[in-house]
């Protein structure tokens, strides 16, 4: 998978789409496989693209299997340019001072957060306090699986920083992606 992105990646770099980023999730299995560091750069190397393009996706419950591997690792993305986030954040079971030492660059909050807003008061708390430790943080907040106008408006008026669901596309294939992309 993270070849095809590379490769897709490159694609548009030679379309003169230059600025996107393109995240590729990672498996608890990769995660601690002694070739990802290589395979990584073995992709990006083939593909001939900035590593800033590919933003690695580790979900709280595979970074927590093995913390200190995952924070090498995590370590030796961010020392060749990846961008890294932490997915599904809150449905796990994080310790916060291994979290203040990775190197990441994103907390994603879970769509089991999102779905619920803006009606359920259950779910606004622990939206707040994924932002407000991200931001305490330096981090970017990203919501997962915004579909509705009053679920953004709502995550815009609390500053999550970045939104990402079905309100904005639902997948699409290549050809009308890219042709989104022109549009916009």
């Amino acid at each position: 998978m993270l070849t095809s992105v590379c490769d897709q990646i490159r694609s548009w770099r030679d379309q003169g789409i230059n600025d996107l980023r393109v995240a590729v999730n990672l498996s608890a299995q990769q995660l601690s496989s002694p070739d990802l560091l290589a395979d990584v750069d073995a992709a990006i190397a083939a593909a001939g693209i900035p590593a800033e393009q590919v933003e690695l996706e580790i979900t709280e419950t595979a970074m927590m299997q093995d913390p200190a591997r995952a924070a090498q690792v995590m370590q030796a993305f961010r020392e060749r340019g990846l961008k890294l986030a932490i997915d599904d954040f809150g449905t796990g079971y994080s310790s916060l001072s291994y979290l203040k030492q990775l190197p990441i660059d994103y907390l994603k909050i879970d769509q089991s957060f999102v779905r619920g807003i803006p009606g359920d008061l259950d779910d606004l708390p622990i939206v707040d306090a994924i932002i407000a430790l991200a931001n305490s943080l330096e981090l970017v907040t990203i919501a997962e699986g915004v579909e509705t106008r009053d679920q953004l408006d709502e995550l815009r008026r609390r500053k999550c920083d970045l939104y990402q669901g079905y309100f904005f596309s639902r997948p699409l294939p290549v050809s009308a992606f890219e042709a989104l992309l022109r549009e916009s």
